[in-house]
């Protein structure tokens, strides 16, 4: 239960600090000012979105090694829900993610994170992103400090995020995958 509690004042301080600092621009074309009463953006009408909200929700993996496989097989759909913060537009951004999920073992579990990394826009509204995740993660095999390779591919406000699992201790590695649609930007 300790370990629960520990992962909730993350997720806490990860959106307080990410909300905090506001005025961290995604590039040089986000020219915001910042509401010194408030602490947060201001977005005019000829200025770009300068964050975005997103759900995360679904997901499914492919272990790579079955070492500790367990008797009736691996969980390879899971269920997952969760919330994403992230610096909006193209170039650098920073994000925080923290969502609970069913692990492989099909086990309750939760991650909460940070990360940064580059945001590419391509042709007819698709986008691209490569980055590297850090946070704590606690799963039935699990709990502790984790950083994951992160590859975003969407379009307009849909996108799949893929990583590479590494091995752990009594965990396999894998390839996982979760679906993310962006609902608010400001």
């Amino acid at each position: 239960m300790g370990n629960q509690k520990w992962a909730h004042q993350i997720v806490l301080v990860t959106f307080v600090s990410l909300i905090s600092v506001g005025t961290v621009k995604a590039d040089n074309t986000n020219d915001h000012s910042v509401d010194p009463a408030v602490a947060v953006p201001v977005v005019t009408a000829d200025q770009k979105p300068a964050w975005q909200v997103s759900i995360v929700a679904g997901g499914i993996s492919h272990h790579l090694t079955t070492e500790y496989e367990p008797p009736d097989g691996y969980t390879e759909q899971h269920r997952v829900l969760g919330l994403e913060i992230a610096q909006a537009g193209p170039g650098w951004v920073f994000s925080a993610q923290a969502f609970h999920f069913n692990d492989s073992h099909d086990e309750s579990s939760n991650l909460a994170a940070g990360a940064f990394g580059y945001r590419g826009v391509l042709s007819y509204q698709f986008f691209m992103y490569g980055g590297v995740s850090a946070g704590y993660i606690e799963t039935s095999y699990y709990s502790g400090a984790i950083a994951l390779p992160l590859l975003e591919l969407g379009w307009w406000r849909i996108s799949v995020q893929g990583t590479y699992l590494p091995k752990l201790p009594e965990a396999d590695s894998g390839l996982a995958l979760q679906f993310k649609f962006k609902v608010l930007e400001w």
